[in-house]
């Protein structure tokens, strides 16, 4: 297991800037994602980590020691730094225990060990029956478990996965969620796992750190990610979250705040230090509205918390997403709003529909007053 740190780095290509300050602190054995869209910087940070770049400025500390800075630079094979690629990098002259245990053999482990902690690898990730197998012979999953034995087997203090899942069927993807939380579990190693899909970094990552245009925009739990985005970036790209604005904001204390949208007040989440504004934006989630049965009457006192009032939209288009409906809703005085909505695949409802809705949970964004 191992700390790290990162101190203000910056990474340019020509005259491109990729990593724009990007400071960072991951706990001893902590499994945090890079999550954020093509193109942010995700890999380059990975490969300054695994020392792939030389940083313009900033430093990359492993336990308190420096790896990458102004006046260091250690080569990746000196970082004991464990990596799993997309592409699974296996020789494919070697047998799966060769690929296994080539890193102890360059880094002159004597054979009677290498034997020792190849084995003992293989059983971790279940392949001790494929040991002398090529690459060629596995699947893309069982590929991926080779490349993860190979980090066990070189007790590497931090692995890091760049897209790991990203050549893998859909129906593999589940499976080798486990086994990525398996192996966290069982090595202890430090975990960063990039990636481009949320899913992946929600169901797998103790702590998230969204990238947008090389910086770090956002670093929590995925809880917090959901339910409170610091900026209308993460709102946007977290959950199929939806930016709205709202007039007349103002804070009630405990963390609420009361609002107008389109016409009706409404009680929103929101941080303890926000201030009264003319208009803000808020971050609402497709469960975070609810419907209301045709020509029931608004009962404010059963009503939801957050709710106190009703707002009119029209079903702009239903998509099946399998077990349930996804809707788009028009809202607002222009009937240009875009609301999200899901509902069970028993509904009656129908594109073009005009429907009643109440809000049962919304967060206003910080520092988004207009």
């Amino acid at each position: 297991m191992s700390e790290i740190e990162l101190r203000s780095l910056k990474k340019s290509f020509d005259k491109t800037e990729v990593l724009r300050d990007i400071s960072l602190k991951i706990s001893s054995g902590e499994f945090v994602a890079v999550l954020g869209p093509s193109g942010c910087g995700k890999t380059t940070l990975l490969r300054a980590m695994a020392g792939f770049e030389v940083l313009n400025s900033g430093s990359i500390l492993i336990d308190g020691i420096e790896v990458s800075g102004p006046r260091t630079h250690l080569p990746p094979e000196k970082r004991n730094t464990g990596i799993v690629f997309q592409n699974y990098a296996l020789w494919p002259h070697m047998s799966v225990a060769e690929n296994v245990g080539y890193g102890l053999k360059v880094s002159g482990i004597k054979r009677k060990e290498r034997y020792t902690r190849v084995n003992l690898a293989l059983e971790t990730v279940n392949l001790m029956d494929m040991a002398e197998r090529p690459p060629a012979e596995l699947s893309g999953g069982q590929r991926q478990r080779v490349a993860l034995a190979r980090c066990l087997a070189m007790k590497s203090r931090l692995v890091l996965l760049d897209e790991p899942l990203a050549n893998l069927d859909v129906h593999l993807r589940s499976a080798m969620e486990e086994e990525f939380a398996n192996f966290h579990a069982r090595s202890g190693a430090t975990m960063l796992y990039i990636t481009h899909d949320q899913s992946e970094a929600m169901s797998l990552a103790d702590k998230v750190a969204v990238m947008d245009q090389g910086k770090i925009v956002q670093f929590a739990k995925p809880l917090t990610l959901f339910r409170e985005p610091a900026n209308q970036m993460v709102a946007r790209f977290i959950g199929e979250g939806r930016v709205i604005e709202v007039e007349d904001l103002s804070p009630i204390g405990g963390g609420h705040a009361k609002a107008n949208l389109f016409g009706t007040e409404v009680t929103l989440r929101c941080s303890s230090n926000e201030k009264a504004a003319k208009r803000a934006h808020i971050c609402l989630h497709p469960d975070d509205l609810k419907l209301v049965e045709s020509g029931k009457p608004f009962n404010k006192k059963t009503a939801d918390h957050f709710s106190a009032g009703r707002i009119e939209a029209v079903i702009r288009i239903m998509r099946y997403r399998g077990g349930y409906f996804q809707i788009e809703l028009v809202a607002g005085p222009a009937s240009n709003i875009i609301l999200p909505l899901t509902v069970p695949v028993e509904t009656s409802l129908n594109k073009g529909q005009s429907v009643s809705i109440e809000l049962r949970d919304g967060w206003v964004i910080p520092n988004s007053n207009c």
